[in-house]
């Protein structure tokens, strides 16, 4: 059996993309993170040290983020679900980054990119 742990939409400001224009400034992204794990020993324990403590997830998938300029979204997403996999009690992750109004010429809100790892 497979329990998950979601954190989602963490807002994230990241110099990202393809242009050195586009990485000149930071843009929010959005990050959605759903860690396969067992919660049954935290479940009857109620205590902290028998799962994953998602406020440090997140603050180190935040660190990560902001640690440097990226091209592609395709990276960040491997990098942060490699960061997560380090984690005790995480046995896959599934990733998702979003970046809000690409610089294309259609109206398009956002675009992600979603991995899955074991």
């Amino acid at each position: 059996m497979t329990d998950q742990i979601k954190i989602s939409d963490l807002v994230v400001d990241a110099r990202i993309g393809v242009t050195a224009a586009e990485r000149a400034v930071t843009r929010p992204l959005r990050i959605d993170i759903s860690m396969d794990t067992d919660t049954r020993e935290a479940g009857e324990s109620d205590d902290l040290a028998d799962t994953v403590g998602y406020d440090v997830v997140a603050m180190a998938v935040a660190d990560l983020v902001r640690a440097r300029e990226r091209n592609l979204l395709e990276l960040l997403a491997e990098e942060i679900a490699a960061l997560i996999l380090t984690f005790k009690r995480i046995s896959s992750v599934t990733v998702e980054v979003a970046k809000g109004n690409p610089p294309i010429e259609e109206d398009i809100r956002a675009v992600s990119v979603v991995i899955t790892r074991p």
